[in-house]
């Protein structure tokens, strides 16, 4: 046996010449946090109509018509929440409080109410939204060389948002952005963003953006940040060297970019311990050797 006992149906059904029985919810939808407290109220009459001597009150609310909560002199639930029940000013409220709502919250919920031989029902339909956050890990670039940008969106929902890079307030182009992900464990969705660009002096005081809108909240967020450069740059010879290893830089960042934006400590500084053996065994003894050919060549030429 569930925890609602069975009731006798004629018992609480509404009077054919009674008339319809006025109910009142939240208009739809009811766009909640995730993880916030939702009240979804239901309002009606607190004085029967009619002077009925038979006072008898039953509310009853169902979720995706399965009933979860019931009010008959002691609240009864199946989900943690309460029905919280007042009287004012000749109107009553029997509303079902829903905290730290989940995804799994999402749908149409039904409040009926049988008051004194009475019957009426209000509907309203709950949608879970979460904003996200925003980080850009790593603003380090090459000054006057192709570097790219990361940005990790996480943690939002639904899955439609607006990515935008701005520099100082202006919106440039972003040269790649993935397709959003759902990879938590609590069903919200993640991408991630690039920005290719080449540095100059003029762009070390700006102020960069990487902002993710929420159509849905109509609310943004969005990290700010400054670049700052490489100690050390790539002479002429070494940039023609290297530029098929550059073309696939993009690739490269949206792949590791994964792996960069978890939110665990682990696989970043995995990503970080990579990065600095490519630094330290690839860049560094190639920047210092092509170094000792140009000192080379200028001292033959003497």
């Amino acid at each position: 046996m569930g925890p609602f006992p069975p009731r006798t149906p004629d018992l609480y059904r509404a009077s054919p010449t009674a008339g319809a029985f006025p109910v009142s919810t939240d208009p739809s939808p009811v766009t909640a946090l995730l993880g916030s407290d939702v009240l979804l109220k239901c309002s009606f009459p607190a004085a029967p109509r009619g002077g009925a001597r038979d006072e008898t009150l039953l509310v009853r609310w169902y979720f995706q018509e399965r009933q979860v909560a019931e009010l008959d002199g002691i609240p009864i639930t199946t989900r943690a929440g309460a029905i919280l029940f007042s009287q004012q000013q000749g109107h009553a409220q029997a509303s079902l409080l829903l905290p730290g709502v989940t995804l799994a919250d999402q749908g149409h919920y039904r409040c009926s109410v049988h008051y004194a031989g009475q019957h009426g029902e209000g509907t309203v339909q709950v949608q879970v939204a979460a904003l996200p956050w925003v980080e850009v890990p790593s603003p380090v670039v090459q000054r006057d060389e192709d570097s790219a940008l990361v940005c990790c969106v996480r943690g939002f929902y639904p899955q439609h948002i607006a990515v935008s890079w701005l520099q100082n307030g202006q919106e440039l182009n972003a040269s790649f952005i993935s397709a959003a992900r759902r990879g938590h464990r609590d069903g919200t969705f993640s991408l991630v963003t690039v920005y290719r660009f080449t540095p100059t002096e003029r762009d070390l005081g700006a102020l960069f953006s990487c902002r993710a809108r929420h159509p849905l909240l109509n609310q943004s967020r969005q990290a700010d940040f400054w670049i700052s450069f490489r100690a050390g740059g790539l002479e002429m010879g070494l940039r023609v060297l290297l530029w098929v290893l550059r073309a696939s830089l993009l690739l490269a960042m949206a792949m590791g970019g994964w792996l960069y934006c978890d939110t665990s400590s682990r696989p970043r500084k995995m990503v970080e311990q990579v990065m600095e053996q490519v630094t330290e065994r690839i860049w560094d003894p190639l920047r210092q050797r092509f170094q000792q050919a140009r000192e080379a060549i200028s001292s033959w030429s003497r």
